[in-house]
Formats: structure tokens, sequence, C-alpha cells
């Protein structure tokens, strides 16, 4: 895996990439699965409140993807920690 973020306004706005490979080690298991994905956080009030925004693409396994399509996933996530 590979993730690279830059905050784009200091202590505010982070926008990152990832791209990941999950190899199965179990033989006959299936060809890797490949997610690539862009995304945006959104920091309210530091770590403690945050807006999370992401698009990422998976291709390979689990078996609804096995026909080698790609699946496409968009997520939006508010964060609270207390």
């Amino acid at each position: 895996m590979i993730q690279v973020g830059v905050l784009v306004i200091p202590r505010r706005l982070e926008i990152f990439g990832r791209i990941a490979e999950y190899v199965p080690d179990q033989p006959g298991s299936g060809d890797p699965l490949r997610e690539t994905g862009i995304a945006v956080n959104w920091y309210l009030h530091g770590d403690d409140h945050k807006l999370q925004f992401d698009v990422r693409r998976t291709v390979g396994l689990p078996a609804d993807l096995a026909d080698g399509r790609s699946k496409r996933e968009f997520r939006l996530q508010y964060q609270i920690v207390f």
C-alpha cells in the first residue's frame, strides 16, 4: 500500500491518494485485489471532528469482481472522537 497526502489548508483541509494491492497466499484463490482512490478530509475541530469523503475503485477479488470488472465506491463520513 502507498498513501500520500498533503494539507492544502494547514490544519484544515487534506487531500490524499492511495494505491493498494492484496495478493492471496492460498493456491487457487484467484487474482489479486487492486485498489486506487482519492480522498478529502476537512478538519472541523482538530482531529476530534472531521468530515471525510473518498472515492475508490477496486478490481479483482472478491467473487462479485471475479469477471475482471471494476467496482467504484463513494463514501461520506463524519467522525467525532471523544
